[in-house]
């Protein structure tokens, strides 16, 4: 869990029995196996981005940054160049289309694509 505001005390109720005060920008992590909880810090955007709908990537891998657009928007990407997710990307998609997310991951990364139904084709452009 996350806190977005305020601040509150989380309690495990199973040995070994914890407390942690938690203010925003930090979240806290269970441990299934150990029982343990561990604070962190971390930012509030990249977790509540589910809330309003955004993509937020922080350094992503390419692949895993597709995965979660096709996710998205009911697409699957066919990627015919591995070179192209040897990358990572940083942004937000917010209330874009499809077509304007891959335009802007087409201009970064140089390639060229097809939209065939729920498939994306992702190849190197020729130059």
């Amino acid at each position: 869990m996350a806190l977005v505001e305020g601040n509150v005390t989380v309690f495990s109720v199973c040995p070994p029995f914890e407390r942690l005060n938690v203010v925003p920008n930090e979240k806290v992590i269970y441990d299934k196996k150990t029982g343990t909880m561990k604070k962190i810090t971390t930012s509030n955007v990249l977790e509540t981005a589910w809330v309003s709908k955004e993509l937020v990537f922080r350094s992503e891998p390419m692949d895993a940054v597709l995965k979660r657009i096709g996710r998205k928007y009911g697409v699957s990407f066919e990627i015919m160049d591995s070179s192209l997710v040897k990358d990572t990307y940083t942004g937000v998609f917010d209330k874009e289309e499809i077509e304007e997310v891959i335009d802007i991951l087409k201009v970064h990364y140089g390639f060229d694509y097809k939209i065939k139904g729920n498939e994306v084709q992702l190849f190197a452009t020729n130059k």
